[in-house]
């Protein structure tokens, strides 16, 4: 049909590819790449570790204090309100800041939720020893000391 027209004639397989890779990674060494997040309910007041400040939602279920570890470039989490209870976001070094909403809170304060049902946070470190904490529904405060 095509003969003479300069065109050939190219086979392509169809068939399943190899393997890609020799070896499985251990469990907890690889990132799921499905997009889930892992969940961590927070059902007290208590101290965040760096562990649970790698992309996870927290869903606070009480009026707790919840303390973020040294602020780490990288650090991120959101914090999210299951009832209607005044949750707060605080720091377990002093040293280290809080700007909410754009506005550094003094040293030692607190981010306060309003109380309301669904009061949610974003609470992300880009430079060390500073947390920015972006309010995504609700109302945060600062909470004082």
């Amino acid at each position: 049909m095509f003969a003479g027209k300069g065109i050939t004639s190219n086979v392509v397989d169809l068939s399943a590819p190899d393997a890609i890779g020799s070896t499985t990674p251990n469990a907890g060494t690889f990132t799921d790449l499905a997009g889930n997040v892992p969940i961590i309910t927070d059902g007290a007041t208590g101290n965040v570790t760096a562990a649970q400040m790698k992309g996870q939602t927290h869903v606070v279920t009480g009026a707790y204090t919840l303390s973020l570890p040294t602020a780490a470039v990288g650090y991120r989490a959101t914090f999210y309100a299951s009832t209607a209870a005044v949750y707060s976001i605080d720091l377990v070094t002093g040293t280290d800041l809080l700007v909410l909403n754009g506005t550094a809170l003094t040293a030692g304060y607190k981010a306060t939720s309003d109380g309301t049902i669904n009061a949610e946070v974003y609470v992300e470190c880009r430079v060390a020893g500073k947390y920015t904490i972006t309010t995504i529904t609700g109302l945060f405060i600062d909470g004082g000391a």
